[in-house]
């Protein structure tokens, strides 16, 4: 079958940040002037721009962007369609090995604001230590910003916090973690930590000893599922695999909540939400489990480590999105009052779902692990 790049190269990190831009900024006009001037009171303006750059969240839609499945090529048996990052793997192969590394950073060129590509080759890395070392490298070096290379993302200052206050309470007075030498330490350590944060944010209130015993067997549903993943190009896992795996979890400890399939299929639950208060409550908790293992697990190990390569193919999702990230930037963070008492499909989710900082976290439709990571669990 005949491909586009028969005659067309694959776009570079350059083209990517342009294209990206664009949609950023609204910039339509050239590819369809009909909705230049509908888009002009939802174009961000500078102080929006200025805003979102100092929220530091940029990497973060660029994350859902470059890996949603907006082009039409590609072979998986898992999804159809190509995300940008798999136009631009085709020219930069080491992006699927987990030896190179591309974020983007908003900057001022000549007065007006621009997307500006930062990729990072493998013969850098290699040096650096790999991403997860050099960031902490920098985030050392730094006195005050919490934007730091590579990942340039708002959250990686308070998740090296953090892991630093789990290795701290696991090991007590003994000798700290090496996080600088040491991969299959701190790796564990994050890996301990996400099963945990993942219990916590799934809104579900446990005493303390539920709650250790759901973040162990949470622990040891990753590392089974992890190492179900094969060998080969096309070794993507399924995200309702591993949800599927961890819901059950949650009704060994909560008989009352209903199946994971009566969850998970949407056409057959919003009929049941009106007339079911308990079965709204359990699909809050699905909506919270969903979001919170992309949150406290997948987005660490593809942004804060880049060992991992996730695939969403709900393109409606990614723009229902951006539209509600415009709003707050537009209004302060403040939503209006239909969007508050409505919420995300009327559940009582608005903590997580108006929240700029976590709209973009998202259950995906495919996912592997790379490199080190791919290496840790075969």
């Amino acid at each position: 079958m005949k491909s586009i790049y028969d005659e067309y190269r694959p776009r570079n990190e350059e083209e990517l940040c342009s294209l990206f831009e664009d949609l950023l900024f609204l910039r339509v006009k050239d590819f369809s002037p009909e909705l230049e001037e509908e888009s002009g009171e939802h174009r961000l303006s500078n102080k929006d721009i200025a805003f979102l750059n100092k929220n530091g969240i940029l990497n973060r839609i660029f994350r859902r962007w470059s890996q949603t499945t907006f082009g039409y090529e590609g072979l998986s048996k898992h999804f159809g369609g190509e995300t940008p990052r798999q136009e631009l793997a085709r020219i930069r192969p080491g992006l699927n090995e987990g030896k190179e590394y591309f974020s983007v950073n908003l900057e001022k060129v000549r007065e007006e604001w621009k997307v500006i590509p930062h990729y990072f080759s493998s013969e850098f890395l290699k040096k650096e230590g790999g991403v997860f070392r050099y960031g902490l490298k920098n985030l050392a070096k730094s006195k005050n910003s919490s934007l730091v290379e590579p990942q340039l993302d708002i959250g990686f200052k308070t998740f090296v916090y953090l892991l630093k206050k789990v290795e701290k309470s696991k090991n007590g007075t003994r000798k700290k973690t090496d996080f600088e030498n040491d991969f299959a330490k701190y790796w564990n350590l994050f890996l301990e930590m996400g099963a945990s944060q993942v219990v916590l944010n799934c809104g579900i209130k446990f005493d303390k000893g539920e709650f250790n015993n759901v973040a162990k067997k949470f622990y040891n549903c990753l590392i089974y599922y992890f190492k179900q993943q094969s060998y080969g190009e096309d070794n993507y896992l399924s995200m309702d695999g591993i949800i599927f795996a961890l819901w059950n979890v949650l009704r060994e400890s909560n008989k009352n909540l209903p199946s994971f399939e009566e969850v998970a299929d949407i056409k057959l639950k919003a009929e049941k939400m009106k007339k079911d208060p308990q079965f709204k409550k359990a699909v809050e908790v699905f909506y919270r489990l969903s979001k919170a293992f992309d949150a406290y697990i997948l987005f660490p190990i593809d942004r804060y480590f880049g060992l991992a390569e996730i695939v969403w193919t709900d393109k409606g999702s990614f723009f229902e999105d951006l539209g509600i990230t415009f709003h707050l930037l537009k209004n302060n963070l403040k939503v209006e009052n239909s969007r508050e008492e409505n919420g995300d499909k009327y559940l009582d989710v608005n903590d997580i779902a108006l929240d700029l900082k976590y709209i973009w976290f998202c259950p995906c439709r495919s996912f592997r692990m790379i490199g080190s990571a791919f290496q840790y669990f075969h």
